[in-house]
């Protein structure tokens, strides 16, 4: 999933996915993996929304998270989910 938003509210964002996999959990939906990338609003703004994000734009990627089953199946809180983010060192955001 390509998300084109700045990671401005961690604790949103945190909720949000906590949401999305609470969904997964209680309909017992098997996603085998579950990958979220952040990136700058710019980007999108520059680029156009034909955009097909990748590693060469890997300066505009601000956060990720990247997940599997056994990951999913462990997140009992929004709080759970903050160690799954990663921040990406090279972005021109940061």
């Amino acid at each position: 999933m390509f998300v084109f938003q700045d990671y401005n509210n961690p604790d949103r964002e945190m909720e949000k996915l906590y949401e999305l996999i609470s969904y997964f959990q209680d309909l017992q939906i098997e996603v085998q993996r579950l990958a979220v990338n952040y990136y700058e609003e710019g980007l999108l703004e520059k680029e156009g929304i034909n955009i097909e994000p990748g590693y060469s734009y890997k300066d505009y990627l601000t956060h990720f998270i990247d997940m599997n089953q056994e990951d999913m199946n462990q997140i009992n809180s929004v709080y759970d989910i903050s160690k799954y983010i990663s921040v990406n060192e090279s972005s021109s955001e940061y």
